[in-house]
């Protein structure tokens, strides 16, 4: 087997995007059969890295390679609500949008912005004194039915947390995110429901606790690779409910599932791997199958439309807001 070489090309104008094009390589094992291309004529792949601020994807659609070279172009995507404007890899994957040989799943990969005292938890917090948890904001109606259950269990903890900013780096963050780490260090469950995404990013920080992630989200396209019905309980949003019996069942499970857990976060998940594992999941796609791209892109112009009608609407309402 040959050596793929791998073009990574971010929006400059975006600094999210710019920072994910410089990390992967930078934590990545690469070697004989995986390396950083420097110009399109080296590359067997171009993998463009998604912008936090084009929202209408301009930059991707407008590029002279997307022309030249549309069976080399891939998108690597960690946004909310993708568009997926190319064959790639969508860590927020829903399977309203998903279609096989088009699209396919992976964990988030920004590790440089992910909470740092999550490893060093796992390692203090050694025994497991709460059942489950769940801190987080109230950032979807999954997310406001969970705040509004009560549970009988003592060992219990749900917490929202509105005033954390992820995106902010001040003490205040920096307590939450110690105190985050060590309440989940110290679960036995993790509840993991959908938020802006259909994925979280608490999900695979679980997996690296060694503990189990109980999925609320039903239109998730998990990764594949994983063992995910033996490591996981996945509960349909509208079953939310019975949370705590659902958990309760499994309880006896817990060890032999968290172990399971840690170990499939390490095969998959772990920084070294992040862009052989991108790769590999790319090459799973069929870029050349024409019936294919003409449906998909078809599909992405309608959503990128739909999404220009609801930004005009809303900047003519701001507009008319602050004309009187």
């Amino acid at each position: 087997m040959g050596t793929t070489r791998v073009l990574l090309i971010p929006d400059p104008a975006d600094s999210f995007s710019v920072n994910i094009a410089r990390w992967l390589p930078k934590v990545s094992e690469l070697g004989e059969d995986l390396c950083i291309a420097e110009h399109e004529e080296q590359a067997d792949l171009i993998l463009f890295v998604d912008s936090y601020t084009d929202t209408r994807y301009r930059f991707i659609r407008h590029h002279p390679l997307v022309t030249r070279q549309p069976n080399k172009c891939f998108l690597f995507s960690q946004l909310d609500d993708p568009i997926h404007v190319l064959p790639g890899i969508y860590t927020s994957l829903d399977r309203r949008h998903h279609k096989n040989g088009w699209s396919n799943s992976f964990c988030y990969v920004d590790t440089y912005k992910s909470n740092p005292h999550i490893a060093k938890a796992r390692e203090v917090c050694a025994e497991r004194l709460l059942l489950f948890s769940f801190l987080g904001r109230g950032s979807h109606p999954v997310r406001k039915k969970l705040f509004s259950l009560r549970f009988n269990r003592a060992d219990v903890l749900i917490e929202q947390t509105a005033a954390y900013n992820h995106w902010a780096r001040d003490e205040r963050v920096e307590q939450f995110q110690r105190r985050y780490a060590e309440v989940s260090a110290s679960s036995r469950f993790i509840i993991c429901p959908r938020g802006a995404g259909v994925c979280s990013m608490r999900l695979f920080e679980a997996l690296e606790l060694g503990c189990v992630p109980v999925i609320v989200s039903d239109d998730w396209v998990p990764p594949t690779g994983p063992r995910w019905s033996d490591l996981s309980i996945r509960i349909p949003e509208r079953n939310l409910g019975q949370l705590e019996a659902i958990v309760v069942e499994r309880e006896a499970d817990w060890k032999v599932m968290a172990t399971l857990a840690r170990q499939e976060w390490l095969r998959w998940f772990q920084a070294k791997n992040f862009l052989r594992q991108i790769v590999y999941r790319v090459l799973s796609l069929r870029p050349s199958d024409r019936k294919l791209r003409r449906r998909c892109s078809a599909s992405a112009r309608r959503r990128l439309q739909w999404r220009w009608m609801q930004e005009t609407k809303f900047n003519l309402k701001m507009s008319l807001l602050r004309s009187r």
